[in-house]
């Protein structure tokens, strides 16, 4: 279920990425209180992601997580205005950079970086002037080892529990 708070008939699809398990759209609502909801709808399960604000609360910080269906890792992600990309610095050395949309960020970490060496090392922040706002680690990529394929196995398909 959306948010509980979440005037769901408004609700406004802000993100959509294509995965391999299908389509991942990140919506935000309004509130019946006049603030904002945020959910993920990834692979026919609803993730919540940030409580239901109220009006004027702005999100100064930064938060993310990574959410995993077998072979498919998201990043997900909110930042404070003054944050105008994220840089996905890679194990290989590769980097992918992306722009958060109205604060919150959603990207689909490619399967060719979920393997031992290749696999999502650290995010970089920078403001609209290049300059670093923070670095952070990469999230931890496998929360029930077994279940994350691509790690584990080198991209075998794995019925995982849901």
């Amino acid at each position: 279920m959306p948010p509980a708070d979440a005037l769901v008939e408004k609700k406004e699809k802000l993100i959509e990425l294509e995965t391999r398990r299908g389509p991942a759209v990140l919506w935000t609502a309004p509130t019946r209180y006049e603030g904002s909801c945020a959910w993920l709808e990834f692979d026919r399960k609803l993730e919540p992601f940030q409580r239901c604000s109220p009006k004027g609360y702005g999100h100064d910080g930064i938060a993310g997580r990574s959410v995993y269906r077998s072979n498919a890792v998201l990043y997900l992600g909110s930042v404070g205005l003054g944050v105008a990309s994220a840089q996905f610095h890679f194990a290989d050395g590769e980097v992918a950079e992306i722009s958060p949309r109205q604060g919150f960020l959603l990207y689909n970490i490619p399967e060719t970086h979920l393997t031992e060496g290749q696999q999502l090392r650290e995010i970089v922040f920078r403001k609209k002037d290049g300059s670093e706002v923070t670095r952070m680690e990469a999230p931890k990529m496998a929360p029930k080892p077994a279940c994350l394929a691509p790690l584990s196995h080198g991209g075998d398909e794995l019925n995982c529990e849901r």
